[in-house]
């Protein structure tokens, strides 16, 4: 996990050396942007980051989500730059009311996390940009730019990762190419579901009723059909499925609230039901 001390020291001295050659000419179009992010010096060095872009500036700054909200709908920004792990809120309800109550404004979520499972429900809840803190300043600017400018930004670790193509087919937009989890049998969602489980090998043979050598199959040849090169990407896809199956919280930190909030009276926020299960239940299967 990225220091946040570290990491907003090192950010801030980039930004002030390409702030020197970078100077703010005001244009009709400029990008307003609103920086949301708890710790006071990542969020200093984010705007910095943002002014040191000529088509953009800075409209305000947020170290809550509550604030962050107000401040939407009262400042109504281009942009918002949003850290993944608030405290008060949780950040992807956060981020789908602040896309459903304004919705011309484009998110770029920024967590300490590359796993899949975290931009997978940034995505879900409107969010049109998924980067890391520690991708450096450069990558960073490009996710800036690119959001601001009406596209679509992930974070480069994460690019070929397959729980993304899996999550962009349950909404529907599956690129032809792009891995089904209906492709699998029945038996290797079977299989799939136990790994997800923590079951080993031995335990999903004995659960199933068949071999080892069966299990190793099947698990083959659903790594084929997910287009996956090692055991170690196939037990990561099962875990993370399994954790989204089950609708758990996959905040690494303690504390978030767990209730709806009211700003003015005017919102409410609900925590959402746990989403449907990506994997089809165990169903008595001949071999």
């Amino acid at each position: 996990m990225l220091t946040y001390n570290r990491a907003a020291k090192k950010l801030r001295k980039d930004c002030r050396t390409m702030s020197r050659n970078t100077s703010f000419e005001h244009q009709k179009n400029v990008i307003l942007v609103l920086v949301v992010d708890e710790q006071a010096a990542f969020r200093l060095g984010i705007s910095a980051l943002v002014e040191s872009i000529p088509t953009m500036k800075v409209c305000g700054e947020a170290e809550s989500g509550s604030v962050a909200m107000q401040m939407c709908l009262d400042l109504r920004p281009d942009l918002v730059v949003l850290d993944a792990h608030l405290h008060d809120l949780d950040s992807f309800d956060l981020a789908k009311c602040i896309t459903e109550r304004c919705p011309a404004v484009r998110l770029l979520m920024l967590s300490t996390h590359d796993q899949a499972i975290f931009a997978a429900r940034a995505y879900k809840s409107g969010a049109s940009g998924y980067a890391c803190k520690s991708d450096g300043l450069d990558e960073l600017t490009v996710a800036l730019k690119t959001v601001g400018s009406q596209g679509t930004y992930l974070t480069p670790s994460l690019r070929d990762d397959v729980l993304l193509n899996i999550i962009i087919n349950l909404q529907d937009e599956t690129p032809p190419s792009a891995p089904k989890l209906d492709s699998l049998s029945l038996r290797q969602r079977q299989i799939l579901e136990f790994m997800g489980e923590g079951k080993s090998r031995h335990d999903i043979a004995r659960s199933l009723g068949v071999s080892v050598k069966t299990v190793e199959t099947h698990r083959g040849h659903a790594m084929k059909k997910l287009r996956l090169s090692s055991s170690r990407e196939m037990q990561r896809l099962a875990r993370d499925l399994h954790q989204l199956a089950m609708g758990e919280n996959f905040h690494s930190d303690a504390g978030f609230a767990e209730e709806g909030f009211v700003l003015d009276g005017r919102i409410d926020i609900d925590i959402h039901p746990p989403p449907r299960s990506m994997i089809a239940a165990p169903q008595p299967a001949k071999e």
